[in-house]
């Protein structure tokens, strides 16, 4: 289940990149991909806080609280798809800059 932890990675690396990426195509595919990180794990939680509260007395709303289930399932997914992404084009410090 994802957790405080990833969210604080994924803002600490949007600052990082921020700060020092080069503004080239991989710093706008690495910059779009940790903000829709955020936001479906934002969305994800919502959902989760929906779910635990969700009444499931009736077939109706067992239906309901199955779709709820669902999106956060593939929310859940799409985050750490994203992340494995987001990982593969991190930007890392320049071999050979800064002072010696």
């Amino acid at each position: 289940m994802m957790d405080i932890a990833l969210i604080t990675a994924n803002a600490n690396q949007l600052r990082y990149i921020l700060e020092f990426g080069d503004r080239n195509t991989v710093f706008y595919i690495t910059t779009m991909l940790i903000v829709t990180s955020i936001l479906l794990q934002v969305a994800v939680g919502v959902c989760l806080i929906f779910k635990g509260r969700f009444d499931m007395a009736g077939d109706a709303k067992q239906y309901q609280a199955n779709r709820l289930n669902n999106y956060v399932v593939m929310g859940v997914f799409l985050v750490t798809i994203i992340n494995v992404f987001v990982a593969t084009f991190t930007i890392s410090p320049k071999q050979g800059s800064g002072s010696s």
